[in-house]
């Protein structure tokens, strides 16, 4: 391939199943199996035990909960040096936001990102929190409530300081 594709003789055509492989080429590119379920790939990232583990990941987990037996959610939270620095800029006495996330991929996992507002009125993201829904449940987007947000705001939170007021977490 050519290093320059606008000035290329050639064209490519991409059908649709090409992006699954080259997924999976990335994937094993950067030591992600895909035929293992997420909660082990993650798992074997942040065990300092592990061939597998990632240093940056690991450091920038805040909470983290496997998923050891069925009636248990799988729990990660994530965020980087930068977006503590963020988080005391943009987050601190300011309001943040939630964005919700379904079907980030074909398990039952739901994303959340904690943002924050920048000068410029734009949202900078403050963390990831990433966990399953309950078992049981048929549609992934029913498997969060205030409950399980509020447990993870309050481990963000957690980071920061050694005192929550949980009376100052409102949801609509």
């Amino acid at each position: 391939m050519p290093v320059d594709l606008h000035t290329s003789q050639y064209c490519w055509i991409m059908k649709p199943y090409d992006s699954r492989t080259l997924y999976r080429q990335y994937n094993i590119l950067i030591s992600v199996d895909t035929m293992t379920r997420e909660e082990i790939n993650i798992n074997e990232w942040v065990n300092p035990n592990s061939p597998k583990y990632n240093k940056t990941l690991a450091d920038a987990v805040f909470h983290y909960t496997p998923r050891a037996a069925a009636n248990e959610r799988f729990e990660i939270c994530i965020a980087t040096p930068e977006m503590k620095d963020v988080a005391w800029k943009f987050g601190h006495n300011s309001q943040i936001m939630l964005d919700g996330t379904f079907g980030v991929c074909t398990r039952k996992l739901l994303l959340f990102i904690t943002v924050g507002i920048d000068d410029k009125g734009r949202g900078v993201p403050l963390a990831f929190m990433l966990f399953s829904a309950p078992s049981g449940n048929k549609q992934t987007s029913s498997g969060y409530d205030s409950g399980i947000l509020a447990c993870l705001l309050c481990k963000r939170a957690a980071l920061e300081s050694d005192f929550i007021r949980s009376d100052t977490i409102y949801f609509r």
